[in-house]
């Protein structure tokens, strides 16, 4: 599990595709600047939860999101 909290202060997020391979849950919490996710094929193959929470200018579900084959329960509060 890896959670961030007020961890980036961007606009944009994406990594790279080769990062991540065994992540089961991640969650994105504060990021008050984050417009964007996005999520490229290969990347974080392994997820089973996203919590996004506590957005003020996320303009809509993550790009990509369709990538994550193993993907169970996305949170948007």
């Amino acid at each position: 599990m890896l959670e961030l909290r007020q961890a980036y202060v961007g606009e944009e997020l994406c990594c790279d595709p080769s990062g991540f391979s065994k992540l089961k849950r991640l969650g994105l919490h504060e990021l008050e600047r984050l417009r964007r996710i996005r999520i490229t094929r290969g990347l974080m193959p392994g997820l089973e939860r996203l919590d996004i929470t506590a957005y003020t200018v996320l303009e809509t579900v993550p790009d990509g999101i369709e990538n994550l084959k193993n993907i169970g329960d996305l949170m948007k509060i």
